[in-house]
């Protein structure tokens, strides 16, 4: 249970850090600080101020058929304000935590620094949530050391995202709920289908 663990992981990084970026360091924080947060929030700040208001480690991952159970995709489904099969067309890196994480090449000698993207997208289902396109942007959070390229953030995927309001305009920023994204695999499409009692038109 990876997203569980990891919470022990990011206590040390805070502690190194001292940031605002670790405020929210456990899953069971997450959702009220982040909620809390957005409102002070704008696509334009720091890494270190956008800290609270999206997720640090959300790399797609796939720890096996669990990850892709009923139950822990309700979870996520539950959680979410939108909840869409889309298809990552961009990713363009936007932030990073620190100089000495590379964002760009991501070599292997730069620490426990994170990356910041950002996700241009087609919706080709949406099981949660209401949007007046079919393309979405949303933000993407990943370890550098942990990133190949940016193009693992590309394809189809199921994506959970919370939604908050730019300080600036109102308007709303999207970003992924911290490991909850899922690769097309076990039969995940059906299982969403299900949960949200999605139809497939003919």
């Amino acid at each position: 249970m990876r997203r569980y663990l990891v919470s022990s992981i990011l206590a040390v990084f805070c502690l190194i850090l001292s940031n605002t970026a670790c405020q929210s360091v456990t899953s069971q924080t997450r959702t009220t600080q982040n909620k809390n947060s957005a409102a002070n929030t704008n696509q334009n700040s720091t890494f270190q101020d956008r800290g609270n208001a999206y997720p640090i480690d959300a790399v797609p991952v796939t720890i096996g058929e669990e990850y892709y159970a009923v139950g822990w995709l309700k979870s996520d489904y539950k959680e979410a304000d939108i909840v869409a099969y889309i298809d990552s067309k961009e990713v363009v890196s936007t932030d990073r935590s620190d100089e000495q994480t590379d964002c760009v090449n991501f070599s292997r000698n730069t620490g426990y620094g994170y990356c910041s993207f950002t996700m241009r997208a087609e919706i080709k289902e949406l099981y949660k949530g209401k949007l007046r396109s079919r393309a979405i942007e949303y933000s993407e959070y990943g370890e550098g050391r942990n990133i190949k390229s940016r193009d693992q953030f590309l394809g189809e995927q199921v994506v959970f995202l919370e939604r908050h309001k730019s300080a600036q305009d109102g308007s709303s920023i999207y970003q992924v709920i911290e490991n909850s994204t899922r690769d097309i695999n076990y039969k995940v499409l059906e299982k969403m289908r299900k949960i949200s009692k999605f139809r497939v038109r003919e």
